[in-house]
């Protein structure tokens, strides 16, 4: 506790400018324990009284200043803060159709930015102020927008929903979240859509990937991991020029991991597996019966979807690629199966050790003759 001594010290610093020689009834004044002598009081003469009072009057307003600066600097600060807290990003929300856009979320989950990545992402937020929404709120909003505008249709029925964070935990929980919202949301829709969920890791390279090719990190994500799946196929670039459609159709054929998915991806316009085999058959001049090792995929070249067809007969690998839409024999190829030279080399050997035995019991058989014979 500060005592009354380091009071007055204090005191006599701050306005010996102001009233010098007045301390000691400036000290009654602020109700301290100390008073002055009344000795003093009738030593001070009518002029020093009204210095005193004006003295008294000014520390006064010097007070009251000081509360309101400080009262000042405070609501400032706390303001300052709660800017920081609002507008500091928790998420980054990526919605993909054709249109592309891209949500900035705080950690109460309110917008606190929006971005249209391409150009059909600006005709759906013209007009639509979503900062400060919740973000769900904002995720029905600009699907409800893509529905009216024909770009979710029938057709076209996938939406891709993709959420970056720098905390995995918390970012995986709103992507759970908003992919459930959405395919809830589409529900009471005359469109039967697919939602695809993902969580993007938050990586400088998948970031410069996405911002080199003009798309989402989202869309950045779906590709990479396509890639991983082992299609002999595909490549960056012919993935990169297929549509969000083609590529959640892709995704939902090759079981792409790191995806939460919703329904299913309209796949209508494709041929399909049994017609895709049918065709490369109907090519050889072969039927199921004769072949063997039958494998049909999805797979895409040079950014056409095609159905991949390989199968084996006598002895032979047969090798397609079918336009996935068209049923167009786009390769076909035949090479001598590996597995069955490999097969008939052994054959050979085999031949040539009966062969061997066969030399050899002829020759038992002569010198059984030549035994007799000398009997």
């Amino acid at each position: 506790m500060i005592d009354n001594n380091e009071i007055e010290k204090r005191l006599a610093s701050a306005l010996n400018a102001a009233a010098p020689d007045m301390l000691d009834d400036l000290m009654a004044e602020l109700d301290l324990n100390e008073k002055p002598e009344p000795s003093m009081r009738e030593k001070i003469s009518d002029d020093e009284q009204d210095r005193y009072k004006k003295a008294v009057v000014r520390s006064k307003t010097f007070r009251t200043l000081i509360s309101c600066a400080a009262a000042f600097i405070l609501l400032v600060g706390g303001v300052t803060v709660w800017r920081n807290m609002n507008q500091k990003v928790l998420a980054v929300v990526d919605i993909d159709v054709n249109p592309s856009i891209e949500l900035s979320i705080n950690g109460k989950e309110k917008v606190v930015d929006v971005t249209a990545v391409n150009e059909d992402g600006k005709a759906i937020l013209d007009g639509m102020d979503l900062k400060g929404s919740d973000i769900k709120t904002a995720c029905n909003a600009i699907v409800g927008s893509m529905l009216t505008k024909g770009y979710l249709n029938d057709k076209s029925n996938s939406i891709l929903l993709s959420v970056s964070s720098g905390d995995p935990s918390k970012g995986r929980a709103i992507e759970t979240e908003l992919s459930d919202g959405i395919n809830s949301y589409m529900g009471s829709s005359p469109v039967t859509s697919a939602v695809l969920g993902q969580y993007v890791e938050d990586s400088d390279d998948l970031k410069g990937f996405a911002a080199d090719n003009g798309i989402s990190t989202g869309k950045a994500q779906l590709i990479r991991s396509l890639l991983k799946t082992g299609g002999t196929k595909m490549t960056e670039d012919s993935l990169l020029s297929l549509s969000t459609q083609e590529l959640i159709v892709l995704g939902q054929e090759r079981n792409v991991d790191g995806g939460t998915m919703h329904g299913e991806a309209y796949t209508g316009e494709y041929i399909g597996y049994e017609r895709a085999l049918a065709a490369a058959l109907s090519h050889a001049g072969l039927d199921s019966s004769q072949v063997s090792g039958t494998e049909v995929e999805m797979d895409c070249e040079n950014g056409v979807i095609v159905y991949e067809v390989e199968f084996k007969y006598s002895g032979q690998d047969y090798e397609y690629e079918i336009n996935a839409s068209t049923g167009e024999i786009m390769v076909s190829d035949v090479d001598v199966d590996d597995d069955q030279d490999d097969n008939d080399s052994d054959d050979d050997t085999d031949d040539d050790r009966d062969d061997a035995d066969d030399d050899r019991d002829d020759a038992d058989d002569d010198h059984d003759d030549h035994d007799d014979d000398n009997d």
